[in-house]
């Protein structure tokens, strides 16, 4: 979606997924400079996680934290 999301937590993510914004000038996660971001570490060798289409702002340290699986990033700014 369009617009402003204000986190007070990191996003954690456990398996594949596809997370759409609608371009970075339009869809702005914001992390009001808590540490972390988006977090995955249950996502297996074999998944697939794709981050397309937003601006991802104010994190305290790491904005993606991806240990294992496979990470796809489109049209992403940081």
């Amino acid at each position: 979606p369009s617009g402003t999301i204000s986190l007070s937590n990191y996003i954690r993510i456990s398996r594949a997924i596809i997370v759409q914004g609608n371009g970075a000038n339009f869809s702005i996660i914001d992390g009001q400079g808590i540490a972390g971001g988006f977090y995955m570490p249950d996502v297996s060798d074999t998944e697939t996680v794709v981050l397309n289409g937003f601006k991802i702002t104010a994190w305290n340290g790491l904005a993606i934290n991806s240990e294992k699986g496979n990470l796809v990033l489109e049209n992403i700014e940081i």
